[in-house]
C-alpha cells in the first residue's frame, strides 16, 4: 500500500440481542488476526480472541425477541447466564492487552504492523464495540496499529449478486457464534482472493485474454504492488 508496513486483517464479529446497541445487549465478541489473504500468519501465536459476556437478565422486547430466540437455540444465552459475575467484566482491558501482545509478537523481528478491520459488516460490530468497550478504539495500540480502512465482505457479496451469483444460497446453517462466523468470513474471503489471483492477469499486462485489462490497469498503475 505504498509503505513498508506489514498490513494484516483484524477480523471482528459480535453476537448481540438487537441491531442497535441502545436496544439490546452484547453477548459475545470475537477477533482474529490473519494475513491480508486470510491465511494464518501467527507462527504459532495466540492471535484469536473470544469472550462470552456475563448477564443475569436479558431485555425482552419487540426489538430483541428474534435474536433472543436464535441465541437460545444455539446455547449462547445459557452460556452467558452461567458465566461468573466478575468474568469478562474487564473485557475492554482484555481486548487491549490481547491486541498489544499480538502486535508486540508480530513486530518482534519485522516491520510495523497495520491492521485493517474485516468482517461481514464491520460498521455494525465496531458500533457495538464502541458502545460496550469504549476504551478499545481510543487506546494507544488501536490508534497506532489499526487503520481507518475496513474490509466489508458485504461489498463482495453484493458484487456477486450483481453478476448473478447468490453468495447466500448454498451455505450450511450457521450457528451464529463468533467462532463459526469468523471461520465462514475468512473462508469466503480466501476463496475470493484465490479467484482474483487466478483471473487478474496482473503479471502479464500485455497478454490478450478474455478478461480484458489487468486489475492493475483498471484500478491502479502497472507495476504497482502492495
Amino acid at each position: 500500500m505504498g509503505d513498508d508496513k506489514h498490513h494484516m486483517l483484524l477480523w471482528l464479529d459480535t453476537e448481540t440481542t438487537a441491531i442497535d446497541p441502545a436496544d439490546g445487549q452484547l453477548l459475545e465478541i470475537g477477533m482474529r488476526i490473519t494475513e491480508l489473504d486470510g491465511s494464518d500468519g501467527s507462527d504459532g501465536g495466540d492471535f484469536s480472541f473470544e469472550r462470552v459476556l456475563p448477564h443475569r437478565s436479558i431485555d425482552y422486547t419487540s426489538k430483541t425477541r428474534e435474536a433472543i430466540a436464535m441465541h437460545s437455540r444455539n446455547g449462547l444465552l445459557d452460556e452467558s447466564f452461567n458465566q461468573p459475575e466478575d468474568f469478562c467484566r474487564s473485557v475492554d482491558w482484555d481486548i487491549q492487552g490481547w491486541l498489544t501482545d499480538c502486535i508486540t509478537g508480530l513486530q518482534a523481528h519485522g516491520p510495523v504492523v497495520m491492521l485493517h478491520v474485516a468482517g461481514s459488516n464491520p460498521g455494525f460490530d465496531l458500533g457495538w464495540l464502541d458502545a460496550h468497550c469504549p476504551g478499545v478504539r481510543d487506546s494507544h495500540v488501536w490508534r497506532g496499529h489499526v487503520s481507518h480502512r475496513n474490509l466489508d465482505l458485504s461489498a463482495i457479496r453484493l458484487t456477486l449478486m450483481t453478476v448473478g451469483v447468490n453468495p447466500y444460497a448454498a451455505h450450511r446453517e450457521r450457528t451464529h457464534r463468533v467462532h463459526d462466523c469468523l471461520d465462514h468470513d475468512i473462508h469466503q474471503w480466501m476463496q475470493w482472493v484465490e479467484w482474483v489471483r487466478e483471473h487478474m492477469n496482473a503479471d502479464e499486462p500485455d497478454v490478450d485474454c478474455d478478461f480484458g485489462p489487468s486489475l492493475a490497469a483498471r484500478f491502479g498503475r502497472e507495476g504497482d504492488r502492495v
